[in-house]
């Protein structure tokens, strides 16, 4: 498959502004970055560890760090995973939440979320998706569902969870979208029987949702739960969309069927000028503005 390349005048058109936050899997050990959406090029390490996420508000960065120290287990031995928090600098880091165990005995915690005032912040636990004031207060288990994320003006998250249909085969069961009003704590699925698989993330407008479904990306209209496919012709495995911080174009990781390479795709929110950023082996976080 032949798509245009970043940095090309054809790619170009369908970056919007500012910079993907990623994991950087390239080196010995992974790194939070800053990827530039026209070029590729990333910033220096902001931080050491996994889902890395800014808010631009406050300057911090939330994290996931491996401690040092493993756990000896029947197959080996596992490094444990705490949530962090720290300025942009490096200073100021602190466990924020340590792991929890779930009942099998593994230690697990991922996926943070800052809130756009930057004063909480949503990740992810056996337990389910919860949430933590920024100065360690207030934490709370808000739903059991995964991969929660807020919206731009921080009324309302995004999730993953599970929903229960009806088919002519009985009762099944899908992995959806749903949203949260904060204010009531209501929740009600916005898609249906869509198989999503990868975390949702929100238009800049609050009017959209992106996320993966068992087939491809798709965009949920919010108000009307509306879904609507991005074309992306030969390619599988997608991971991790995002909206560009002007709401005009979307990144995400995916694989290419006829190289079985993976790499880091651009296109327009319409689904047009699909290309590809670079073939370096990060996961996207979020896309902010600079």
């Amino acid at each position: 498959m032949s798509l245009p390349v970043a940095g090309t005048a054809q790619a170009d058109e369908a970056v919007g502004t500012g910079g993907l936050t990623v994991t950087d899997h390239s080196a010995a050990a992974p790194a939070m970055r800053v990827m530039d959406p026209v070029t590729g090029a990333v910033s220096g390490v902001l931080a050491e560890g996994v889902d890395g996420v800014l808010s631009t508000k406050t300057g911090q960065v939330a994290y996931i760090r491996y401690r040092d120290e493993c756990v000896q287990e029947t197959e080996g031995c596992v490094r444990i995973p705490d949530l962090v928090t720290a300025a942009v600098d490096g200073t100021n880091q602190r466990v924020l939440v340590e792991s929890v165990q779930d009942e099998g005995g593994d230690y697990y915690i991922g996926r943070p979320d800052w809130s756009p005032n930057g004063k909480r912040v949503l990740y992810d636990t056996p337990r389910g998706l919860e949430w933590i004031g920024a100065d360690g207060s207030g934490s709370e288990i808000l739903a059991s569902g995964r991969a929660g994320t807020f919206s731009p003006d921080g009324s309302s998250i995004a999730f993953m969870a599970t929903t229960q249909y009806e088919s002519w085969d009985g009762w099944e069961y899908s992995q959806d979208v749903h949203v949260m009003d904060l204010a009531t704590r209501q929740v009600r699925p916005l898609t249906r029987q869509q198989h999503a698989t990868e975390a949702p993330d929100w238009s800049p407008d609050g009017q959209r949702i992106v996320y993966v479904a068992e087939y491809g990306v798709r965009v949920v209209e919010v108000a009307t739960g509306t879904v609507t496919e991005i074309p992306t012709p030969g390619l599988s495995n997608f991971r991790t969309p995002v909206f560009s911080p002007d709401g005009s174009a979307i990144a995400f990781h995916a694989l290419d069927d006829s190289t079985g390479t993976g790499a880091v795709y651009v296109v327009d929110a319409d689904g047009a000028n699909l290309h590809v950023l670079t073939d370096r082996a990060v996961t996207l976080t979020d896309w902010i503005s600079k």
